[in-house]
């Protein structure tokens, strides 16, 4: 039997237009709670119950309510007072937990985050729910979301990282499959928010791949120039550039 059993739409039932937990929890809403973004509507009563006696300001949980999160309800998330503060997306640890996440990435960060996009991730099979079973469990759902949260880019980055090795299991193992992962990558330097996430990005993605920040750099170039000129105008100029630095480095009369 499935996890969750998804009911259907109706002419009033209209999934990709409602949150579940916006109007149940409109009080700690309006009190400028921190969003959190869970799978479904189990999640959102555990982390109601995790705050119930807390008597501090918290997180409040929110689900798609069986649906893949829409451009409406990330719409809907970016509005609320609370996300000025940040939105925490708390997904399983599993692979329709990570795409998500993803997803939910590359949602909330358009046209611009109201403030920083986090990610809580749980052990394999576990959610909010979940954890909120085990010994002590509703501190450590508040420490999860309050004090492990870490920035969703980082995570979207793992994420298609392990997708990559999934596939190519040897990929790392010589230098052109290092390169081919670190192109695969790249892209997201773009998505960073500021030049502090930019340059943290880069780092991982060198400590992922086993490459050099030189390579990581050419590779955001040249992709800066696919962008911008098109592919086949972008390899003539990393060739120039590349012919550039050779030359720089053997000096007059090939020395």
């Amino acid at each position: 039997m499935p996890k969750y059993i998804n009911s259907p739409e109706t002419a009033i039932y209209d999934k990709g237009r409602l949150l579940f937990g916006v109007a149940e929890q409109q009080e700690r809403l309006d009190a400028r709670w921190t969003p959190v973004l869970v799978e479904g509507p189990a999640d959102v009563l555990a982390v109601w119950l995790s705050y119930s006696r807390s008597g501090r300001p918290g997180a409040v949980a929110l689900a798609p309510g069986g649906t893949m999160l829409t451009d409406h309800q990330a719409g809907m998330l970016q509005e609320l007072p609370g996300a000025s503060e940040g939105i925490i997306a708390a997904f399983d640890a599993d692979p329709a937990g990570r795409e998500a996440a993803d997803r939910a990435w590359q949602l909330l960060r358009q046209p611009r985050a109201p403030g920083p996009l986090l990610v809580a991730e749980f052990g394999a099979g576990a959610d909010p729910a979940d954890l909120l079973q085990a010994p002590n469990g509703r501190a450590q759902l508040r420490t999860a979301l309050q004090r492990r949260a870490r920035p969703m880019l980082d995570a979207v980055v793992e994420h298609r990282f392990a997708r990559l090795i999934e596939r190519h299991p040897r990929l790392l193992e010589d230098i052109d499959g290092r390169c081919a992962a670190v192109r695969a990558l790249v892209p997201l330097l773009y998505e960073a928010t500021g030049p502090d996430e930019a340059v943290r990005i880069a780092r991982r993605i060198v400590a992922l791949t086993g490459t050099g920040v030189d390579t990581v750099a050419i590779a955001a170039l040249t992709h800066l120039e696919c962008v911008l000129h098109g592919p086949k105008n972008a390899r003539l100029l990393t060739s120039g550039r590349q012919a550039a630095g050779m030359k720089r480095r053997k000096g007059p009369a090939g020395e």
